[in-house]
């Protein structure tokens, strides 16, 4: 399976939202999703999600 994001819109009382999905490679599937956010205008490329996503299994 390919780490291929795939991004999804959805509209929320605050506005239009954008969810970066990133699958998991590993076997057994994954058990749970870990949503976090870009916080401050940071969008996915923020260093911290970078390498939180690096350090993460899959």
């Amino acid at each position: 399976m390919s780490r291929q994001p795939r991004t999804q819109n959805v509209t929320t009382d605050a506005g239009e939202a954008r969810i970066t999905w990133v699958p998991a490679t590993t076997a057994p599937p994954p058990r749970l999703v870990l949503a976090v956010s870009h916080g401050a205008g940071g969008g996915i490329e923020a260093r911290d999600l970078q390498a939180l996503a690096r350090a993460l299994p899959g």
